[in-house]
């Protein structure tokens, strides 16, 4: 979903690219600039922020955010601007504001375990079971029930390692946000 999520995001970064070339100059280097500030943001900023669940600056690109709606929003009121331009740019300045918000969620809204009640409590259940089960056994009991407790604490940090797809062992990373700026015509830059 995360994945999914950030392609979603570079596709509309890619919209409003692809879109500041049919722009006349001055808009279309004004459209570039601010999105290369938010992508930079995004990926130099607040990236690191998230996979390492800094949720107090989870917001930290925002500014570069409003930026970029801005200036969306002043070429869209200019006359003579074309509906179905008009349409695109808001279309994927709305569909970057729905992959931050999207963004935020999976990165900070399932990352506690007191969300998973079921686990301690499925866990003590098994490790009732499991005793009553070889109560006549002392032996086997202890070993089931070290080889159950060694179950549950795997399962639980396999658990707290992939809460947030922005961390543990294979994290989804801003590769294809700043990829998407490879659309972007270097000489527009330097206006």
């Amino acid at each position: 979903m995360a994945s999914d999520n950030l392609t979603s995001e570079a596709n509309s970064i890619g919209v409003l690219v692809s879109i500041s070339k049919l722009l006349p100059a001055q808009d279309g280097s004004k459209l570039i600039l601010a999105v290369n500030n938010y992508v930079n943001a995004v990926v130099d900023k607040e990236w690191p922020v998230i996979s390492t669940n800094g949720y107090e600056s989870r917001q930290i690109a925002f500014p570069e955010f409003e930026a970029l709606s801005t200036v969306v929003n002043n070429i869209d009121i200019e006359p003579n601007q074309r509906g179905s331009i008009e349409g695109r740019m808001d279309g994927a300045v709305d569909s970057i504001r729905h992959s931050r918000l999207m963004r935020q969620s999976l990165a900070y809204e399932n990352n506690s375990l007191k969300k998973w009640p079921a686990i301690p409590v499925c866990s003590f259940l098994l490790l009732l079971c499991v005793g009553l089960i070889h109560l006549k056994s002392q032996k086997a009991m202890k070993i089931t029930l070290a080889v159950a407790g060694l179950c549950i604490v795997t399962s639980m940090v396999f658990v707290y390692i992939a809460m947030s797809p922005y961390q543990g062992w294979n994290p989804v990373e801003p590769y294809k946000l700043r990829d998407s700026l490879a659309l972007i015509d270097p000489s527009l830059m330097s206006k």
